[in-house]
């Protein structure tokens, strides 16, 4: 008898609801978030300005 939990992960990967997250800009390492942009065809939000640490880039 096979098992049926690899279709069952399938399913659910499939089915599974995605998730949206809220951009909350902070202002102490100089980012800017464009909202409502236009990027390669997809209606999004920009987040530009930032700090370097080093080879790191931090947007808050």
């Amino acid at each position: 008898m096979k098992s049926c939990a690899p279709l069952t992960v399938i399913l659910a990967l499939v089915f599974s609801s995605s998730a949206n997250a809220q951009i909350i800009p902070d202002a102490t390492v100089g980012s800017q978030v464009l909202k409502n942009i236009n990027i390669n065809g997809v209606l999004s939000d920009k987040i530009d300005g930032g700090a370097v640490r080093g080879n790191n880039l931090f947007h808050r």
